[in-house]
C-alpha cells in the first residue's frame, strides 16, 4: 500500500550475500511448493532499457 516497511539494514544485507534464498509464502490455501529463478540485473542493462523505453 505505498507504506515503507521497517527492516533490519545489516542483516538484510548478509541474508542476501548467500548464493540460494528461501522465500516462504503463506496464501492459507494448503501447502504447494515451486521453484523459480531469478537474476541479478547489472546497471548497464537497466540504463539501456530505460533509455530505450522512455
Amino acid at each position: 500500500h505505498g507504506t515503507p516497511t521497517k527492516f533490519d539494514a545489516p542483516a538484510l544485507s548478509k541474508a542476501m550475500a548467500v548464493k540460494e534464498l528461501t522465500n516462504h509464502v503463506d496464501l492459507g490455501a494448503g501447502d504447494a511448493e515451486a521453484r523459480f529463478y531469478t537474476c541479478d540485473f547489472s546497471y548497464d542493462y537497466v540504463k539501456i532499457n530505460a533509455e530505450y523505453h522512455t
